[in-house]
């Protein structure tokens, strides 16, 4: 306490620390040797941390000169950090995807098919309803593969044909896509099979379902479960329209409205059975 109420002038501290530092280093030869080589070795233990510090910011330097392995050019170095930046971006594209199909395999209990994402490429909506997508025979699609949407999780057509690095898929809408279904009202054991038909235009159809079927606007289709093809009944659409066919008026003519708006697909799903997988 009695040391920190010492205040001396700077003036005097400056010469004292000058004559403290001539002592030590003695260039004049003032002090006995042995002396002089004593105070000197204390000083240096006591400000070795100090001293070290800038020996060894500017021996660092170069010793990496010296060693060119420790040395990376900057072009190498943008290059690196370009490369590390892009498998970044893929690696959290991979987790997304691979976060994306669990949620569809839980969700529809796929577990006995493999699940494969692709990208529309093409997608036709004139005279025919089709899309092409990126993936073909070396990721095992195969024609009769059912394809669902990325979005809503339905299904939105079959494959119609591959190949090794691309395929084309019938949409649900289009006039010769034909695929097995079940009508279903929630809440009930209602439960009808039934063929549906692409319309030609933004709807499927489903005829000769006879009129004594209780079949209402906004009961469930569902394509139906199929070994080989589809684990369960996964969601198309609902039924929209419910009228007499006009060629058989004993017979019911009914109108689909699919679940995913097929106009602007960009992602698909595609469902591999365990089977066909590589």
């Amino acid at each position: 306490m009695a040391f920190r109420n010492i205040h001396a002038p700077r003036g005097s501290l400056f010469i004292g620390l000058l004559i403290l530092s001539i002592l030590i280093f003695d260039p004049f030869g003032v002090i006995p040797q042995s002396l002089a080589k004593s105070l000197n070795f204390a000083f240096r233990s006591v400000f070795r941390p100090v001293l070290e510090v800038g020996r060894k910011f500017s021996i660092d330097p170069i010793r990496m000169a010296q060693n060119p392995e420790l040395v990376v050019e900057k072009a190498q170095y943008n290059q690196l950090w370009k490369n590390y930046k892009n498998l970044e971006a893929k690696m959290a594209e991979v987790e997304r995807e691979n976060l994306f199909l669990a949620r569809i395999r839980k969700q529809y209990g796929l577990a006995e098919s493999g699940l494969l994402t692709a990208r529309v490429n093409t997608l036709l909506l004139t005279a025919r309803h089709e899309a092409i997508i990126n993936q073909g025979t070396q990721a095992s699609v195969k024609a009769g593969q059912i394809v669902l949407s990325a979005d809503k999780n339905s299904v939105i057509g079959t494959v119609q044909d591959a190949t090794e690095t691309m395929a084309r898929v019938a949409l649900i809408t289009d006039s010769t896509h034909g695929i097995e279904v079940r009508i279903r009202r929630d809440g009930t054991p209602f439960d009808t099979p039934a063929q549906m038909f692409g319309d030609g235009k933004n709807g499927c159809r489903i005829g000769f379902i006879p009129k004594d079927t209780d079949v209402r606007v906004g009961d469930t289709v569902y394509a139906s479960a199929k070994g080989g093809t589809l684990d369960v009944p996964v969601v198309i659409g609902e039924v929209q329209q419910v009228n007499p066919n006009d060629q058989d008026p004993l017979l019911w003519d009914i109108r689909v409205r699919p679940i995913e708006t097929l106009t602007t697909l960009k992602e698909v799903v595609v469902v591999i059975p365990v089977s066909a997988a590589p």
